[in-house]
């Protein structure tokens, strides 16, 4: 796990951090002066720049422009005053069926804010469409990723219960097939074994209030070390939604089982179909840039120190796990503060509960710390 932990950091954490960072304020200030200059246009060119910093296109005036987003396309088109957005990602042969006309219906009840999924034709998509003077920064960016991360995550599903068809399947340079499949199929089976071992451990430890951490845990590491595309990551995201539902601990306990069953029963050759590098547009897909009250409030530092005080090493030990990874999952943050996770993630590596609950304790009373003097020397 330690070795696989020091190549993720290579390979993903530092250098998403880093150029996220070198390119955050510059772009996000001149879409904001942009728009604040009423010059709309060139605001919403701006925020797809600060979206992808490789973005070459122009969007303008009365021209279309259509972009892949892995086995999706995104439609962007400026007409008559409206910016107009489309992500068409399933097709359906014949009529639907009632089944799934109830789900995209119930996505836009529960999923979609101002974007809506319909059906034409045969193409199942999802648009949006307003004034250019509502076209905020903040509002355009918060849409195409509501967009792009839901019609990315229910895409697999759909296919697999529906018997609807991917929109752009097999387009050229779409996916490109991982090339580490065994190891990353052992680092997977290490993280079903452990999340077993953690669910015995809590059952008999009696911490049924608790019984969703291993869960919360096996999501996050899977998400962040394999970065898995397709089904898996699919059900994935599922679990990290079954964690916000209005339902009680025991529903939700049996919910988290059944998807962690069906990711178990993944045969190898199933688990390599997921794993693939695919042509993405929307670089920061479902993470937002995390300010110093979110870090402090996702850390906990205080919750975790009363824990460690009062001698819950084990919660401590596997709930630390998950946090690290949750808000590297969750947010883009800083190069250092993502030095700062990773380390303290290499540092529990095979310790014991009770060393690892001080090392979460520690790193989170640290970057709470570092947090806290920051805004300090603001306020100043």
């Amino acid at each position: 796990m330690l070795q696989f932990i020091k190549k993720t950091i290579s390979a993903m954490g530092l250098q998403e951090a880093e150029n996220a960072y070198a390119l955050n304020n510059e772009n996000w200030k001149k879409a904001m002066d942009m728009y604040e200059a009423k010059d709309y246009v060139k605001s919403i060119n701006q925020v797809l720049k600060y979206i992808n910093p490789q973005f070459d296109k122009v969007i303008e005036d009365g021209k279309v422009c259509e972009v892949k987003e892995g086995s999706s396309v995104i439609r962007i088109e400026i007409k008559d005053n409206h910016l107009n957005l489309r992500v068409n990602f399933l097709k359906h042969d014949g009529d639907p069926s009632i089944s799934l006309l109830r789900k995209l219906a119930k996505m836009n009840m529960d999923v979609f804010t101002l974007s809506v999924v319909r059906i034409s034709d045969n193409d199942i998509y999802v648009d949006y469409s307003d004034r250019l003077e509502l076209s905020h920064p903040m509002k355009i960016y918060n849409i195409i990723d509501e967009m792009l991360y839901f019609t990315d995550l229910y895409d697999d599903l759909f296919v697999k219960k529906y018997g609807v068809s991917l929109y752009n399947s097999g387009g050229e340079n779409n996916e490109t097939p991982r090339s580490n499949i065994d190891e990353l199929w052992n680092e997977f089976q290490a993280n079903i074994v452990e999340t077993e071992k953690n669910l015995e451990l809590y059952k008999s430890k009696k911490y049924d209030h608790y019984m969703i951490d291993p869960y919360f845990n096996f999501y996050n590491k899977n998400l962040f070390c394999l970065n898995p595309e397709g089904y898996v990551k699919s059900v994935l995201i599922e679990m990290k939604r079954t964690l916000s539902l209005h339902l009680g601990p025991d529903a939700k306990v049996k919910k988290l089982d059944k998807y962690f069953q069906s990711l178990k029963k993944l045969s190898k050759e199933e688990f390599a179909e997921n794993m693939y590098e695919s042509l993405k547009f929307f670089k920061l897909n479902g993470k937002a840039f995390a300010n110093s009250q979110q870090l402090q409030a996702g850390l906990n530092y205080n919750n975790f120190d009363h824990m460690h005080t009062n001698k819950q090493f084990i919660l401590n030990s596997v709930y630390g796990e998950a946090t690290v990874y949750n808000v590297l999952n969750r947010y883009i943050v800083s190069k250092s503060i993502t030095k700062e996770l990773l380390k303290g993630l290499e540092k529990a590596s095979g310790k014991d509960d009770q060393k690892r609950s001080e090392i979460f304790v520690d790193l989170f009373k640290k970057i709470h710390t570092d947090l806290s003097k920051v805004d300090h020397l603001k306020a100043a």
